[in-house]
């Protein structure tokens, strides 16, 4: 569960570096379907989780209404 806001369609589950993450649509600002960024919990057990920074917000033009469902790609500087 989120501290707020709307939560829905968990994206990009992997295991990288001895965490697991879990990223997820997110609107921060309100309860309803929109703007969506990426939230982003992370657990070395999958039973404790914390929550972390807000990994995508929109910002370009191509993502104005919002950052959804797609793929993660891990690289060598992922945290």
């Amino acid at each position: 569960m989120t501290p707020f806001g709307w939560m829905n369609d968990s994206n990009g589950f992997s295991c990288f570096n001895g965490y697991y993450h879990l990223f997820y649509q997110y609107n921060l600002y309100d309860d309803e379907w929109k703007p969506m960024h990426w939230g982003h919990y992370r657990s070395r057990s999958l039973i404790h989780w914390k929550q972390l920074p807000v990994a995508l917000v929109p910002g370009d033009y191509e993502d104005a209404n919002g950052c959804y469902s797609n793929c993660l790609i891990a690289r060598n500087d992922f945290a």
